[in-house]
């Protein structure tokens, strides 16, 4: 969020659509480290790996606070990605409006 309050802005890069900026995902994700938790970085992307009954397994297993970071609009800043992302996780070939729907599963 910068001084008009505004999380979101054009792609990086140019394009069409808006995208979330890095800046609120990265003190959001400074606030939770800031408790002394270790935490694992989950994107639900497109091109993740296919969510599947080992992988929840391993996130079960997981000691490490999951922080799921869900994009609106065309998505995320790929700058969070490529910095701040740990795994990206499918749950298959569709058409959502966010990653909510992802996050829960």
């Amino acid at each position: 969020m910068d001084r008009h309050r505004t999380v979101d802005d054009t792609p990086y890069g140019g394009g069409p659509g808006m995208v979330m900026k890095p800046e609120p995902f990265e003190r959001a994700l400074e606030a939770i480290r800031a408790e002394g938790d270790e935490v694992l970085v989950i994107m639900p992307t497109p091109q993740g790996e296919i969510f599947r009954q080992d992988i929840a397994e391993d996130l079960s297993r997981e000691r490490r606070r999951l922080v799921f970071l869900c994009g609106r609009y065309e998505g995320i800043d790929d700058r969070v990605r490529e910095e701040f992302v740990d795994r990206e996780v499918s749950i298959g070939d569709y058409v959502l409006t966010g990653g909510e729907l992802p996050a829960w599963l």
